[in-house]
This record gives structure tokens, C-alpha cells and sequence, in this order.
């Protein structure tokens, strides 16, 4: 890439420089910290989110409950951050009006977590467990939403009274897999769409199958899993399960909708042809740092031009990706403002990866006005770019 060295230009990069430190920032204080909330004092809590409505509303400034409850959790977080300071208070304020008190009863009534149970089991490597959400426990419960210029912000939610899910762990007892709100939201777009005969890259626990299944214009879902000891124990212990109960108040089978198959996702994308299947989900990574396997197969996916491809997690892999294409800017002028040999950033082996990859892509990118940095930092553009 080659970015011009003019002022404008160089103002435009240092304002989606400044917001992503914002970015780490959210990232170190409030998700870290929702991994490791452990308990919380709810009455203090409570008390807390209240004094801080009647704050705002004293401004004339907006703050319903929920953005006065997720404002007194970041700032719970933010107390044992060292560099609060840096964030923005309308980053702050953003935060907490996405954040969201989730329904426990609806969350429950969901049709997988209704008919599919867990005995506490081991198969193989995995262990089924039951899952518990706590009241008033921090959670994601879908992708970031982006803020002008750059700006991230995680949606934060919680649950006032416990929920009940299930989880699948390994090790000592290490979350493998979970059906929690993320999971649900993450998915919910691909399965309202989805039809015909449709292929799920990624077992996962199921859930995108059963939910698939459960819609009369589905006529078969196809799951391609490598994992010979999960795919034992989803026939063993699942498949049976996935039932659902009629308005007549007839129980219906699925699992006959249901075809797994084992083998690499990625060699059985690349042997398809295009219709075989009308829809087809790939829910092959579990977040954002395996961006490269979402390049890998989206390359493989580009031949299909009558069958739907939907990608998992494909915005926040996109954010992830527009974060090495802002490097690269910044690597362009400082390489052209010396004359020094080229010094490529100091990576590890996947992240050095894929940077290279974002060089390579954008190796014939001119940038010689400042709105071509808002173009090339848009994460959707590049993702089309892919």
C-alpha cells in the first residue's frame, strides 16, 4: 500500500490511531473483566445504577434503566483499570446504551434449551455439564457495534435473575462450547434466512442444526464435522433429543432432517458444486483471532453464486482484519518518511500472517486522499475486497 505523506492524510490516521488505544482500552478493562467477574454486590449495585439515572436525567441526558445498570457494571470494572482515564465519556455513554436486562424466561423458552437436556456425562475428552448465568453477571450477548470513525463498543447484558443453559467442557473443566445469548443472537440472522437444503460447516453443540430443522422450509441440514469423539457424542447423546412439540401437542422427530458427516470442512467446501445446497453457514472459529481460516475458506466459498454463503462472526472478523489494514497505513508513511530498510512490525507467527496477507491485498492500494482512509478502514469494504 501506498499512502500519500500530507498532512490531512496523516490527521485522518491519527484519529483511528487514537481510537483504537480506545479500542485495547474497552478491551482490557471491560471484557477482561467480565471473564473474571466472580460476584458482584447487588444491592450496591442497584443503589449505584440509580444515583447514577438520576445524574443523567438531571442533565436532560437519557439513561433508562438498562443503560443505568450497564453504566454502574463498567464502572465497577473501570475501578481496577489503570487506564480508565483514557476513555471517552461518550464512549462510556454508548456503552451503556446498548446494554440490555435480559429476559431469563424468555432466554429458557428457547426451543433447543427446552427439548434438549443434559445427564452430567463424559464422552471421550468432553464432559456435558449444566451452565448457569448469575443474576445481575456480566455478558456479551452479540457482535460490537462500531462507532464513527472506529470505535467499538461491546454490548454488554444481563440477566436479573439466574438463567439455566447447558455447556460442554474439557480438561478441568474448562469451557469447550456453551449456548448462552451471544450464541443465540450471533446466529439468529443466518437461521431466519436459511432454506431448502442447507450445510452447517462446524457441529458446534448442535444448535444451528436443530434451530435450522425446526422450520418447514428446511429440508435437510447437512453438518460437516472433522472431530470424530464429538460427533460420538452428539449422536449419542443429542441427536436423540432434537424433538419438538407441535401446536397439536404432537411430539416431532428431527433428527431424520439431520445428515452428519465426518470430515475436513474445507476439503468438502472445495468439492462442492455450486447449488448443491441452497444455504450453507460456515461456524468454523469461535472468535476473532482466526480470521485466517475465515480467508481460507471464504477463497474456497467464492465459486458459489447460486448457493447463500453466511460466514460466523464475519463483522467481528472484519474488525479484526481493518485493525492490520490501519497498520499498514501507519508502516506506509513511516517507511516513506525515511530512508531507513523497511521494518516489518514485530508479530506473532498468525498475527504476521495475516498481516501479510492485508499487505499483500492492498499491495496496489493508492491512498492520496483523506476519504480513501475512511474507505479502507471500513471493515465492510474490505471484507468485499476478500
Amino acid at each position: 500500500m501506498y499512502v500519500k505523506n500530507i498532512k490531512s492524510i496523516i490527521s485522518k490516521i491519527d484519529r483511528y490511531t487514537s481510537c483504537e488505544d480506545v479500542n485495547c482500552t474497552i478491551g482490557d478493562s471491560i471484557l477482561a473483566a467480565i471473564d473474571e467477574c466472580s460476584s458482584l454486590d447487588i444491592e450496591s449495585l442497584t443503589s449505584y445504577a440509580q444515583k447514577l439515572q438520576k445524574e443523567y436525567l438531571s442533565k436532560n441526558k437519557e439513561c433508562s434503566d438498562e443503560m443505568a445498570l450497564t453504566l454502574a457494571l463498567i464502572d465497577t470494572f473501570l475501578d481496577s483499570y489503570e487506564g480508565d482515564d483514557d476513555l471517552p465519556q461518550d464512549v462510556i455513554d454508548e456503552i451503556g446504551r446498548h446494554g440490555k436486562v435480559l429476559d431469563k424466561v424468555e432466554f429458557e423458552a428457547n426451543p433447543f434449551l427446552q427439548n434438549v437436556k443434559f445427564t452430567d456425562k463424559t464422552v471421550g475428552p468432553y464432559k456435558f455439564t449444566h451452565a448457569e448465568i448469575g443474576a445481575y453477571e456480566p455478558v456479551i450477548y452479540k457482535e460490537a457495534v462500531t462507532m464513527s470513525p472506529s470505535y467499538s463498543i461491546p454490548c454488554i447484558a444481563l440477566f436479573k435473575d439466574e438463567a439455566k443453559s447447558l455447556a460442554i467442557t474439557v480438561g478441568d473443566d474448562e469451557t469447550y462450547m456453551s449456548i448462552g445469548p451471544f450464541e443465540m443472537n450471533s446466529m439468529a440472522h443466518v437461521i431466519e434466512h436459511v432454506r431448502g437444503k442447507v450445510l452447517c460447516l462446524g457441529l458446534g453443540m448442535g444448535y444451528f442444526a436443530y434451530m435450522s430443522a425446526l422450520k418447514d422450509n428446511v429440508q435437510k441440514v447437512t453438518v460437516v464435522e472433522n472431530d470424530h469423539d464429538l460427533i460420538e457424542l452428539f449422536k449419542q447423546e443429542i441427536l436423540p433429543q432434537f424433538k419438538y412439540t407441535d401446536e397439536k401437542g404432537n411430539s416431532v422427530d428431527l433428527k431424520d432432517k439431520i445428515e452428519i458427516v465426518e470430515a475436513d470442512a474445507y476439503v468438502y467446501a472445495d468439492a462442492l458444486t455450486d447449488g448443491m445446497f441452497d444455504s450453507v453457514f460456515a461456524n468454523l472459529w469461535s472468535d476473532d483471532t482466526q480470521s485466517l481460516d475465515y480467508i481460507k475458506l471464504k477463497g474456497i466459498c467464492k465459486k458459489f453464486k447460486k448457493t447463500h454463503v453466511d460466514f460466523h462472526l464475519e463483522k467481528s472478523i472484519g474488525l479484526a482484519i481493518t485493525v492490520n489494514v490501519l497498520m499498514d497505513m501507519m508502516f506506509s508513511l513511516s517507511k516513506h518518511a525515511q530512508e531507513d530498510d523497511q521494518i516489518t512490525p514485530n508479530l506473532e507467527d498468525e498475527e504476521k500472517e495475516l498481516y501479510e496477507f492485508v499487505q499483500k491485498l492492498l499491495k496496489k492500494v493508492k491512498v492520496t486522499e483523506p476519504e480513501m482512509v475512511d474507505k479502507y478502514l471500513n471493515y465492510k469494504n474490505i471484507l468485499k475486497m476478500i
